[in-house]
């Protein structure tokens, strides 16, 4: 007999207070970060984060929480050929 390992798929939810502070759910992996831009792989796809003075207040990842703080101006949900597009702008720079 076969046991079978479940992988738990951790909700995705997204809290902003105030255009201050982020807090998100169901991360899977931080793909880019800066003070203007972070990029995560959620359990629900890919999400942009912009704004200006972004940090990194709080991560866990193996419970899929993140804080972000900083002055927030979009969140967005990329397409397979938005994320292709912004990894040719990143490895660009980091050549």
């Amino acid at each position: 007999m076969q046991s079978e390992i479940r992988k738990e798929i951790k909700p995705h939810d997204i809290i902003l207070k105030s255009r201050k502070k982020l807090e998100l759910t169901g991360i899977k992996k931080i793909s880019s970060l800066n003070e203007k831009e972070f990029i995560l792989e959620t359990t629900l796809g890919k999400v942009l984060i912009s704004g200006d003075s972004l940090t990194m207040l709080n991560l866990e990842l193996e419970k899929g929480n993140l804080e972000i703080t900083g002055n927030i101006d979009k969140i967005e949900y990329l397409s397979t050929e938005q994320t292709k597009e912004k990894k040719g702008i990143f490895s660009k720079l980091f050549k």
